[in-house]
């Protein structure tokens, strides 16, 4: 992870951090961002402020969640909380795989609440403090998650390689909604667009409404 600045500290200082609270930003999958302080004057003047070193080795897959100054992000086993200016770790939290792995691979945490939620490459979705790190609750899925999840309207939203849309309350106690099933992988996180819920399978795209 690096972090980079086009200004000058002083005048870094005064401008307000703005926030990016999921991996597609907007529930609707809206990743545009109103933000102009780096554009065609400046971009040559960037340069590295600080850096910070994930892991050894593996795939760093996540989309950044940003949230009063702090990023929030992933690799397959670790969830971190980093300053956003310094880049220093304020937490890490560490999950330990309880069956065998395909492939280490993770896309993000969505926000909630004061709660973050992830999937694990061995079938679990995990609800974590975003505060302290700690976790809260763990929920078997029994299909291996590569996707990032989704949070609206007080759920979690969070596709499975089996083809199972896995729907949870974001509550601190874990309590499923219900896992309707599209019969092909869900790799993509959910969108939702004109009151309709939209999930990509490798198949098809399916809007699911009232």
């Amino acid at each position: 992870l690096i972090g980079t600045s086009a200004l000058n500290v002083a005048a870094a200082a005064g401008l307000p951090d703005a926030d990016w609270p999921a991996y597609n930003n907007t529930v609707n999958g809206q990743r545009y961002a109103e933000l102009d302080q780096i554009n065609t004057t400046n971009v040559d003047q960037l340069k590295e402020v600080c850096r910070l070193q994930v892991d050894d080795a593996g795939t760093f897959q996540a989309g950044l969640v940003a949230l009063d100054g702090t990023l929030y992000f992933t690799n397959a086993h670790d969830t971190l909380a980093v300053d956003a200016r310094t880049c220093a770790v304020r937490w890490r939290h560490h999950y330990q795989p309880q069956q065998t792995e395909v492939f280490q691979i993770n896309r993000g945490v969505a926000y909630a609440n004061g709660k973050l939620f992830r999937g694990t490459p061995d079938a679990r979705l995990l609800a974590i403090d975003a505060a302290t790190g700690k976790t809260l609750w763990t929920h078997a899925t029994n299909s291996r998650i590569w996707s990032s999840t989704l949070v609206a309207d007080g759920k979690v939203y969070c596709g499975t390689e089996d083809g199972e849309l896995i729907i949870l309350r974001t509550g601190r106690e874990m309590k499923l909604v219900g896992k309707p099933e599209f019969f092909s992988p869900i790799y993509a996180s959910p969108v939702v667009a004109n009151n309709l819920l939209h999930v990509a399978t490798m198949t098809h795209l399916f809007a699911i409404g009232k």
